[in-house]
């Protein structure tokens, strides 16, 4: 019986129509001008930035305005009286008008080749100057950016806040748009650990991040590293736990609905549940008449606070909550004392207004 072949003879052709059209997408474009092209077939990393399309490469940066029809070049040998400071781009990233990049330059050592981080550096005017940010003792003051093993693998950002991964030399942040910068840690034990010298642990050795936007008004950002997946929860100060010093602690007196717990701060009243979040923070754009707590009790049904202003040290009297402390008012009375404690004994909330003596009030602080 003769066997049919006309299958095995369509199969030929579908192959090298793949094989062609693999190879086009392959090969790179050619281009007459010499300072126009592509630097090297290997892109690092690609981004959007000013209507065109960038690309991170081991030898600067390509950019393309126009589909990729024609390129230019950012490197160390072009732009203008500040070019790039080396051409080893590890990392690329576009916010508001300004390119930053993570780049690298390369070093004999002990008859080695080893790759160096320079840090970070940014451009305002797509990339022909760029101002690179200082991180030794007298500039940021930030060790451990530049050098052997901190190659920056990625940066990220939103509105003001920008991040970037630096492999060995952590995580860092900064919240005034790149003017100035801070290490960030997981956990108080990864900064013991990073700061105590030697090797970064692995939970320190970090690869990538995202910003994640998806939260409201709640920043997350994501970051990865060579001990796992770590998150990052940047919450407005009003909805979180924000003094960093708590001085005072009181308990809702008449709670029915909800178990409260009061947190008097360096930095005005956070509000939460005896089990932990939600919580609130309030200051002194909500009625506080000074930024620091002395003093708190909550009785029957009312909040009180005695406040300082910490840069002036002087008193500023006492704040009342009828809102279990969303919003404060200040009673008037006591704007020079100094609201050093409260107790209650039976009906009668006393309070020790330092200046101004003791003070009972019968009507919980009505008059």
């Amino acid at each position: 019986m003769r066997r049919d072949t006309r299958p095995a003879r369509l199969v030929l052709p579908v192959l090298m129509l793949m094989a062609a059209t693999s190879s086009a997408q392959l090969m790179p474009s050619a281009f007459t001008s010499p300072d126009s092209g592509y630097l090297t077939n290997s892109a690092i990393d690609i981004i959007e930035h000013a209507g065109g399309v960038w690309l991170a490469t081991g030898e600067g940066l390509n950019a393309t305005a126009d589909g990729g029809l024609t390129w230019s070049i950012h490197n160390s040998a072009s732009g203008g009286s500040q070019p790039l400071i080396s051409d080893n781009i590890s990392a690329i990233f576009s916010i508001g008008g300004r390119l930053w990049v993570g780049s690298n330059h390369s070093e004999v050592i002990n008859d080695r080749l080893f790759t160096l981080s320079d840090g970070v550096s940014y451009s305002d005017d797509n990339g022909f100057n760029w101002t690179q940010i200082d991180f030794s003792l007298v500039g940021q003051n930030i060790p451990f950016v530049t050098g052997g093993d901190r190659v920056i693998y990625d940066i990220t950002g939103h509105d003001e806040w920008l991040f970037f991964t630096a492999f060995a030399g952590g995580f860092l942040a900064s919240r005034d748009g790149g003017i100035s910068w801070r290490r960030i840690y997981a956990s108080g034990l990864d900064s013991i650990q990073f700061n105590s010298g030697g090797v970064p642990s692995y939970r320190n050795r970090y690869f990538s991040c995202a910003t994640d936007t998806s939260h409201g008004d709640t920043l997350v950002v994501w970051a990865g590293t060579a001990g796992g997946l770590m998150e990052f929860i940047y919450a407005p100060p009003r909805e979180k736990p924000y003094s960093k010093v708590i001085n005072r602690i009181a308990f809702c007196d008449e709670c029915t609905d909800s178990s409260f717990v009061f947190f008097g701060g360096n930095d005005g009243v956070t509000r939460g549940l005896i089990t932990g979040a939600p919580y609130i923070s309030r200051f002194v754009e909500d009625g506080l008449p000074g930024s620091q707590v002395s003093a708190m009790i909550d009785f029957r049904g009312r909040l009180f606070v005695g406040t300082i202003d910490p840069d002036l040290d002087i008193p500023t009297g006492l704040a009342i909550s009828d809102d279990r402390g969303e919003s404060f008012y200040s009673s008037g009375a006591f704007s020079g004392d100094t609201i050093s404690d409260f107790t209650v004994i039976g009906e009668r909330l006393y309070m020790a207004a330092q200046e101004g003596g003791l003070v009972v009030s019968l009507d919980t602080g009505m008059i």
